[in-house]
């Protein structure tokens, strides 16, 4: 689903769920935590993907999840977009939240 309809699902509740299914279908693809974590922890990263304003990104990504487990430190999660078709080719880039291994609560890393 493209960044815009993940965040019309979002807004409607559709991802409000503890359930597992629910939460793999909002895009959870890897996870070290509680499977009964991972709405709490995408309600925290969905502000990153609602704060997407960009029209080429809402209509031409998607976006998933991942739940990090560093060597050291705590878990921390993050939000990946990649483009909907063709080959990513340096469009490719992630957000991080809360990462141990950072000075800023937030990050952003690109493919380039």
């Amino acid at each position: 689903m493209s960044v815009r309809q993940w965040q019309e699902r979002f807004r409607s509740g559709d991802f409000n769920s503890r359930d597992l299914s629910v939460q793999c279908e909002a895009g959870w693809y890897y996870w070290f935590c509680r499977d009964e974590a991972l709405a709490g922890r995408l309600k925290k990263l969905s502000s990153v993907v609602l704060g997407i304003k960009a029209p080429f990104i809402l209509d031409n990504y998607c976006v998933w999840f991942k739940n990090n487990c560093p060597m050291a430190g705590p878990l921390y999660d993050d939000a990946r977009f990649e483009p909907l078709s063709g080959e990513r080719d340096g469009k490719y880039f992630v957000v991080t939240l809360d990462c141990p291994h950072e000075l800023a609560k937030w990050v952003l890393y690109t493919e380039r």
